[in-house]
């Protein structure tokens, strides 16, 4: 006779309070085995998450962000300014990257009208996501590639090129600063056949700059002779300038699509968003169109956003469209 043979038959002669308390008893072992279970597979997914953010800003990285001006730089009270963003390696080499990712904060003085960004880069696409914060803004920039099949990627030397541009006229004194996240921000490369997610970007430090008055102008001193004074001309009227309007990030909806699993395809292609067994054009379009959302249905790495890691996981997955 079995060992489950023996325990039914004990378990029929107990009595209904008895048989009761035993339920309850196995009831409160298979909620506590469920909780554990649970709880493993969160503390995994939330591991594997940090493990991807913690690469941002590599001390040791080969890219890097700098500025013209230089930080420090002095703009005018009333005049228009512009800040370049520029790109390049520290290494004297060269790099090819899948995409920039950049999270910053642009806190200024009262300005004459709304900023611009702008990527000015030809190699590259924008994706923005511009949020007005208190004496500012924060900016959430993606910069990947124009589409090409198979996917390409961009080139950047020793020589710093231009990446973004901000445009904007402060109209009082005080300080711009820009403030960027490390936890956020990304240049990642994969050609090497390298681990995907591995950052390439050097630390950056905040920047600031001053606006200051300008110097008054000196005071003429009439002469004595005395000339017919000009004729007054109409002065002309100022055009106003024409707020910016930032261009605004497609919602991205929570269509579901097939399991790679469901349909027989290979599992590891997790960049397979719509499970045709292929990565491809179609994949590309769903994950863009959710860049910067928290869409959970292109969200490959499960970080709880889609970014440049989720891209740089679609590069190295890509199949293209089988025939």
């Amino acid at each position: 006779m079995s060992f489950w043979q023996r325990y039914f038959i004990k378990y029929r002669a107990l009595s209904p309070a008895k048989k009761a308390s035993v339920l309850a008893s196995a009831l409160i072992l298979l909620l506590f085995i469920g909780l554990g279970l649970t709880t493993i597979l969160f503390q995994g997914r939330l591991r594997k998450s940090q493990d991807l953010r913690q690469q941002a800003w590599n001390p040791n990285g080969t890219v890097e962000i700098t500025s013209d001006p230089v930080n420090g730089a002095e703009f005018l009270v009333n005049e228009p300014a512009t800040i370049n963003l520029l790109i390049g390696t520290n290494n004297g080499g060269s790099e090819d990257l899948n995409g920039i990712q950049l999270f910053f904060d642009f806190l200024s003085p009262a300005l004459l009208a709304e900023p611009s960004f702008q990527v000015t880069n030809s190699q590259l696409e924008e994706i923005w996501l511009n949020e007005p914060i208190t004496d500012g803004h924060h900016l959430e920039l993606v910069a990947i590639p124009p589409f090409v099949d198979p996917l390409n990627y961009f080139s950047v030397t020793s020589t710093p090129q231009e990446l973004l541009t901000i445009n904007f006229t402060p109209i009082s004194t005080g300080t711009i600063n820009l403030n960027f996240y490390e936890d956020s921000s990304a240049i990642l490369a994969g050609t090497d056949g390298s681990d995907p997610n591995h950052d390439r970007l050097a630390i950056i430090n905040n920047m600031s700059f001053e606006v200051v008055a300008p110097s008054p102008t000196p005071t003429l001193v009439p002469s004595a002779t005395m000339t017919p004074e000009p004729t007054a001309t109409p002065l002309p009227t100022s055009t106003p300038v024409p707020s910016a309007t930032n261009t605004p990030i497609p919602t991205a909806t929570n269509t579901p699509q097939a399991s790679p699993t469901d349909a027989g395809c290979d599992p590891s292609l997790t960049a397979d968003l719509n499970g045709d067994c292929n990565v491809d054009k179609k994949d590309y379009d769903l994950l863009v169109t959710a860049m910067l959302t928290n869409d959970t249905t292109a969200d490959i790495n499960n970080s709880g956003k889609v970014d440049l890691i989720d891209y740089s996981i679609l590069v190295n997955q890509w199949t293209g469209s089988n025939p």
